[in-house]
This record gives structure tokens, C-alpha cells and sequence, in this order.
């Protein structure tokens, strides 16, 4: 399971075998909210949301500005390195793949 923002959702999910967390075109408020709450806030919040749903990886685009620029996500987006987050190939150098490990 990955999670990841909104817009990366229908394309992981036709393009890959994983299986999305989020999505725009979702009825659930839970999927709304996994694609945005999480990469706009500190890092507690994005570190809740990975145990809430369980999460395998966390898809990042490299160097993006999540929220207002200052975000945990933000800061891992720009290779700030994190406890329990590894990085690893992923499957374009744009984004940033991150293995969650508990």
C-alpha cells in the first residue's frame, strides 16, 4: 500500500500493482483527506497517517512543495533524510520513493 498525494493515486493504481490510499475522485472522506492532510503538516501528522492506514511506502515528487513549503513531507521531498523512512529505486528520478519501516 502506498500512500502518496491525491494526484498520484489513479496512476499508481492503473499503472502498477500497489494498491492507492488516495484519491481526488474518491467518495470517501478518509481518501480525500490520506491525499492532502498528511503532506501539508509536521511530522506527527504525516507519521500518523502512515500507521493509520498501514502504508508499505510513501510516494513523494522530488523536490516538491507540499502545504505552505514548510512540511515534514516538503522537507523529505528535498532528501531531509527520516527515521524509518528508507529510500529506495523507484520507478522514475522525479519522484521519491520512501520504504516505511516499523
Amino acid at each position: 500500500m502506498v500512500l502518496t498525494s491525491s494526484s498520484y493515486g489513479p496512476p499508481l493504481l492503473l499503472l502498477t500493482h500497489h494498491d492507492a490510499l488516495a484519491g481526488p475522485y474518491h467518495r470517501s472522506a478518509d481518501a480525500i483527506a490520506n491525499g492532502a492532510v498528511p503532506f501539508d503538516g509536521d511530522e506527527a501528522a504525516l507519521r500518523r497517517a502512515l500507521e493509520r492506514t498501514g502504508a508499505d511506502y510513501l510516494l513523494l515528487c522530488r523536490d516538491a512543495g507540499y502545504g505552505d513549503g514548510t512540511s515534514f513531507a516538503t522537507r523529505l521531498a528535498a532528501g531531509v533524510p527520516a527515521e524509518g523512512l528508507v529510500p529506495v529505486e523507484g520507478p522514475d528520478a522525479a519522484l521519491l520513493l520512501l520504504k516505511v519501516v516499523r
